[in-house]
């Protein structure tokens, strides 16, 4: 993940452009993300529709800070969302050990009588 620039949303708030390599299916992707921050709430955007006549930004993610075990929010997003922070853990990866990591629960029904369930870990 790195920082590769930055934009501006619609509504003219300003977002930091991430972007992101990461392997899938014998396949290495690279994608990036929008994310703007205030004092209390960093959110996530996919990028914008490039093709579309008015591109848009779909929210993928919104963390309320500080974090804490047991809180949890939902997003604006016209599906279910819920966020919830589980536990706070130590987590050891290929790339480190890392201390006092959030592990959180997200879940996204969608209107297809679907839904996914992530897990996040944040540092």
């Amino acid at each position: 993940m790195e920082i590769v620039g930055q934009g501006t949303l619609p509504n003219g708030t300003s977002a930091k452009i991430w972007k992101y390599t990461y392997d899938y299916s014998y396949r290495t992707y690279i994608d990036s993300l929008w994310v703007t921050d205030s004092s209390d709430i960093i959110t996530v955007y996919t990028q914008p529709c490039r093709t579309c006549s008015q591109p848009f930004y779909y929210e993928r993610l919104r963390y309320i800070l500080p974090l804490k075990v047991s809180n949890y929010w939902y997003s604006d997003a016209p599906y279910s969302d819920t966020t919830k922070v589980l536990d706070q853990e130590n987590v050891v990866v290929p790339a480190g050990s890392y201390g006092d990591v959030f592990r959180i629960s997200k879940n996204i029904g969608y209107v297809t009588n679907s839904w996914t369930r992530d897990t996040i870990y944040f540092k």
